[in-house]
């Protein structure tokens, strides 16, 4: 039997579905639906009770927008404070927002360049979506499970900073954090296949 807080996430993650319904047209509605009910998956019960639904479809749905253009391997990558007046929904916390290519090391290498600079990590929300995209780009489908290409969405909750140059130093400092994991992880075979043949020459 669920918990009475996972029944409380449920109604919450149903009001957010609910209302994705009534604000947008039939086709994107799909694609945001299942983009909202992926990205609050794995998100702890208690993390979310005690939050403003406006603000949940607000977090949900500006990844999602974010996310709905991007280029074959790039990176899309933001920082900023949410606003009611200026974004439709806020937080008492910095959002981070980022989607990459799923590869190993990504929530590694965010939480340790965060940590360098002192930041608390309040939430972690990270659902990995199988995507379709057109030549342009554009999301043409988005599930957790099913074809497309594998890429990590993130939302990341931290101190809030108010000063400008803060948020454009951590945008700074993530995005050389994520290209030195890219790095790491695409030279990773090819490394590992030099090493060998080097073996092999030796013996």
């Amino acid at each position: 039997m669920a918990s009475r807080t996972e029944k409380q996430k449920n109604d919450l993650v149903n009001t957010v579905v609910d209302r994705i319904g009534s604000k947008m047209s039939d086709k994107k509605a799909v694609l945001a639906k299942a983009f909202a009910q992926g990205f609050f998956a794995n998100v702890a019960a208690d993390d979310l009770v005690m939050q403003d639904p406006d603000d949940l479809y607000g977090a949900a749905m500006s990844l999602f927008n974010f996310a709905a253009k991007r280029a074959d391997g790039g990176i899309l990558l933001r920082v900023f404070n949410p606003r009611r007046e200026q974004h439709g929904w806020r937080s008492p916390h910095t959002i981070i927002e980022i989607v990459h290519d799923d590869m190993p090391f990504l929530v590694d290498s965010v939480t340790m360049e965060l940590n360098r600079r002192g930041l608390a990590v309040h939430l972690v929300v990270h659902p990995v979506f199988s995507t379709s995209r057109n030549d342009k780009g554009r999301m043409t489908a988005v599930d957790v499970a099913g074809e497309g290409v594998r890429e990590s969405h993130m939302h990341i909750e931290v101190d809030e900073q108010h000063d400008d140059a803060a948020l454009r130093a951590i945008e700074v400092g993530l995005a050389a954090s994520l290209g030195d994991n890219r790095a790491a992880v695409e030279d990773w075979e090819p490394m590992r296949g030099r090493l060998q043949d080097i073996i092999t020459e030796i013996k």
